[in-house]
């Protein structure tokens, strides 16, 4: 594409396009760019509608171009939300489809030509699909321009656009769900209430990615209205418990969300999605559980308190999750629940509680949290027969945080299981005198102190001997110079 074309297509200059059209050689405006993008094209997302109406009159054909993502100027205006070149482009006789275009090539370039006009013209601009099979409504409605996407649904056969779906899964209600177009959303409802006999299209409006459906959309984009309108059709309804690709339902996203709000209207209309469990095998609660989300797991607990007593996989329930994910501010909170306190001494597969998997994690606040429920039990043993003190010193490594808990149970009281210190008979090759629970500190602590001062000595003394060893003759030796390094590191070791 000329250069000089290329800009006034951007700057929408019509004087300049003007006088492209008027010079020897029109064509030049058929040119394109290495994108195939067209100066229709280039002026449509800038928004230049008076542009556009000049080069519509010379080359209406121009509209129905296709550049490298199959593109027509149409998705670009859609796209970017122009309406008022949106409505030049479906409105422009010109440009409705009554022309079919080709391509010429030239030496070093590109150019359409106009091969027929009439009965074989191509698709409206409005039904055509770019190389994602997404039309100009989708487009609108991907990117939020509400106003755009109402003029483009209005267009003829509404009923066929709601079941039109790209091919990343995107049905133009998915789209308006998550991009909270709310009046096209009522439309489309209204088109699927008007045909309910079409099975077709209910299963194709209602589509998304990943397998997800419009209300796991309006929970993404946090929209409650939305969420509102959705339920209140029928067919939108039954798919409350519909899981996506990773098994998550519309309830597990707005778990995640943390959108209380979305929630409450979920249940109000089911409550059987906060019993469903995602592919990792985790309820709704479990995983408010396991990211802390306190005011969520009271709002399923206000419709479903017995999801309290559901389990992973692992076997872990929400105490668990939330003894491994979660501050022990979180857990505080938790633990306010008396619901969550009777969990405290429920073992996991293992047969570890909570308690076992916060001394495990060296937690020192986070056992004391669990001790100051009352109801702990510390004689409570997992599956190996370890009790809270046996999994302590079982793997001890002299840290800090494990001294501060084996200190802190021994003054609770706490009891050893039924096979005590058999971790130290079947280990001790890896353990030594300084690891075990009753080590003498003091005085391995002061063995060491001196070891690093001789150390030090040894050190300080090569510092200032010279390569090779000092070699004068005893009577060049200043006085109380006599004594060799060797002989200065034995007395010193000795003493």
């Amino acid at each position: 594409m000329d250069c000089m074309l290329f800009k006034a297509a951007r700057e929408g200059n019509v004087e300049l396009l003007k006088q492209f059209i008027q010079s020897e050689n029109p064509n030049n405006l058929l040119l394109h760019t290495n994108q195939e993008n067209n100066i229709i094209h280039i002026a449509a997302k800038l928004g230049h509608e008076s542009f556009i109406h000049e080069a519509l009159k010379t080359s209406p054909f121009l509209a129905c171009h296709k550049n490298s993502k199959g593109d027509t100027p149409l998705h670009v205006a859609a796209r970017a939300g122009h309406i008022a070149v949106v409505k030049l482009l479906i409105n422009d006789k010109r440009s409705r489809g009554m022309f079919r275009v080709d391509s010429i090539e030239t030496p070093g370039t590109t150019v359409l030509r106009e091969m027929q006009e009439g009965q074989s013209g191509i698709p409206r601009l409005w039904r055509m699909r770019n190389k994602a099979q997404s039309l100009a409504l989708h487009e609108a409605l991907r990117n939020g321009h509400e106003e755009v996407a109402l003029c483009l649904w209005e267009l003829d056969n509404e009923n066929e656009k709601a079941g039109v779906v790209t091919s990343a899964g995107e049905s133009p209600l998915y789209l308006a769900a998550e991009s909270r177009c709310k009046a096209v959303l009522l439309k489309i409802l209204n088109i699927l209430r008007s045909n309910a006999e079409r099975i077709d299209l209910l299963r194709d409006a209602v589509r998304g990615p990943d397998g997800q459906n419009p209300l796991h959309a309006a929970v993404l984009a946090g929209s409650t209205d939305c969420i509102g309108y959705l339920l209140e059709d029928e067919h939108v309804l039954k798919l409350i418990n519909q899981p996506d690709i990773s098994g998550k339902t519309a309830l597990h996203f707005a778990t995640a969300a943390r959108q209380t709000n979305i929630i409450r209207e979920l249940l109000k209309e089911s409550t059987s999605s906060a019993y469903l469990r995602d592919n990792n095998g985790r309820t709704p609660l479990l995983e408010a559980a396991s990211s802390g989300n306190f005011d969520v797991l009271q709002e399923i607990l206000l419709y479903c308190p017995d999801t309290m007593e559901l389990c992973d996989p692992t076997g872990q329930n929400a105490l668990h999750l939330a003894v491994l994910n979660n501050t022990t501010h979180n857990v505080r909170e938790f633990l306010h629940l008396q619901e969550m306190k009777e969990l405290v001494n429920e073992p996991d597969v293992e047969g570890d509680t909570p308690l076992h998997l916060a001394i495990k994690n060296e937690n020192y606040k986070m056992v004391k949290k669990l001790m100051a429920t009352e109801c702990l039990d510390l004689r409570t043993k997992n599956n190996k027969g370890l009790t809270a003190l046996d999994i302590c010193e079982s793997d001890w490594n002299l840290s800090y945080r494990q001294n501060s808990l084996h200190t802190y149970l021994r003054g609770q009281n706490a009891p050893r299981g039924r096979q005590p210190y058999n971790y130290w008979k079947r280990d001790q090759k890896s353990k030594n005198a300084l690891n075990h629970p009753n080590a003498d500190l003091k005085n391995i602590a002061n063995t060491m102190s001196v070891v690093a001062a001789l150390l030090a000595t040894l050190t300080f003394a090569a510092a200032f001997t010279l390569p090779g060893g000092y070699h004068a003759d005893d009577d060049e030796r200043p006085p109380g110079i006599k004594q060799s390094s060797k002989s200065f590191l034995v007395s010193s070791l000795s003493s």
